[in-house]
């Protein structure tokens, strides 16, 4: 598991007594038996020793969503007036991209949900959607103008119907352990809503045991 661990003291009255950002948790240790089954111990893969969790002391996992890449291209090319300006957006069908920005003698092509393309080649890329973006703008397909492409391997969230089904709740079996994150069940995408209301069903849980979240 991965995402950002925040240790609180007794009833989350006190400060935050340790957070690790970004570390997977390796191990988390148990004590107690059946119900009474709390985290004692949590250790990360970045660490050589763990963190204990004293009694009284309450943990949060935020966890992160599955992700998706995104790749834009970059053309430095003029483009016609009527295309250009920040808020001139084309938007495309099962093209080779999704959407073009023009700007500044710049061209811009995003392409969302682009795992696909991790392993193309970057020439392989531009060209494909250079040829769409030139019939687009109406200008010549060759040649091609300077490019550049930047991927972004995990950029956004992988919004897909199995998903769904893998979003935790916010409460345990373990009373002193328990989930948030935009990847928490909380009714909404993975969006800074979704976030802040999983931190806030996480607050509940832990101050109102009886609460279901």
């Amino acid at each position: 598991m991965s995402g950002l661990v925040f240790l609180a003291g007794a009833g989350l009255a006190s400060a935050v007594l340790a957070q690790r950002r970004g570390a997977c948790v390796a191990a988390i240790g148990l004590s107690g038996t059946d119900s009474k089954e709390q985290v004692s111990s949590l250790a990360f893969d970045d660490a050589d020793e763990s963190v204990s969790v004293e009694p009284g002391d309450e943990t949060v996992l935020a966890m992160t969503p599955a992700v998706a890449a995104i790749v834009t291209v970059h053309f430095a090319v003029d483009v016609p007036i009527a295309f250009a300006g920040s808020a001139r957006l084309t938007f495309f069908l099962n093209g080779a991209s999704h959407w073009l920005q023009a700007s500044d003698g710049r061209l811009t092509a995003t392409i969302a949900n682009a795992d696909r393309l991790l392993a193309t080649p970057h020439e392989a890329i531009a060209a494909s959607v250079w040829r769409a973006a030139a019939k687009a703008m109406r200008l010549p397909e060759a040649p091609m103008p300077p490019w550049q492409v930047a991927v972004e391997e995990q950029a956004s969230l992988a919004a897909v119907p199995s998903q769904q089904g893998l979003r935790a709740a916010t409460r345990t079996r373990r009373p002193n352990f328990t989930l948030a994150g935009d990847r928490t069940a909380t009714g909404l995408p993975a969006t800074i809503e979704g976030a802040v209301r999983s931190g806030q069903q996480a607050t509940d849980v832990l101050m109102n045991p009886s609460m279901e979240c």
